[in-house]
């Protein structure tokens, strides 16, 4: 339950994120803080002394010098929340960034060799523990080469 003296109160490197009665999704990554929320409102923090509220459908981007705000569809907000039902969505996802996307929840981590491999771009919803599925579908959809290494799995052109 949202309380007004006792906020609640993320810190991500050195940005924050209050919540003001909300709902959001934050995910920090070297150098940068990404804010999508949900309802309510909520107020971030930058690192440069920057602030912004967020209102339903807004997304904030903190960096060490930088602190912007979009907005997003709410579908693509909806999208993000795939990890809850164990499915990870893809929308014009680089493969680079979707094997990235996949190191996350797996051991089995998916290595990508070559700029113009980690450049092509998909559109899928698999599931968020089936390095396999994404290996196999990624291969047949752009002829792939692929070599299993134990933990690691190789794929190039």
């Amino acid at each position: 339950m949202h309380d007004n003296k006792r906020p609640f109160v993320v810190e991500a490197g050195r940005q924050r994120i209050t919540d003001l009665g909300t709902q959001f999704l934050a995910r920090r990554e070297t150098g940068r803080l990404e804010v999508d929320l949900l309802e309510g409102r909520a107020r971030v923090d930058g690192a440069n002394a920057k602030s912004a509220l967020l209102l339903p459908g807004d997304r904030a981007i903190a960096t060490a010098s930088e602190l912007s705000v979009t907005k997003r569809p709410q579908r693509k907000l909806q999208e993000q929340l795939g990890w809850r039902r164990g499915v990870i969505v893809f929308d014009n996802a680089s493969l680079a960034d979707a094997a990235a996307e996949l190191n996350r929840y797996n051991q089995q981590k998916i290595v990508i060799v070559g700029a113009g491999t980690g450049q092509l771009t998909l559109n899928a919803t698999l599931p968020a523990n089936n390095v396999g599925l994404f290996v196999r579908s990624a291969q047949a959809l752009f002829n792939l080469q692929v070599e299993n290494r134990g933990n690691e799995i190789v794929i190039s052109r």
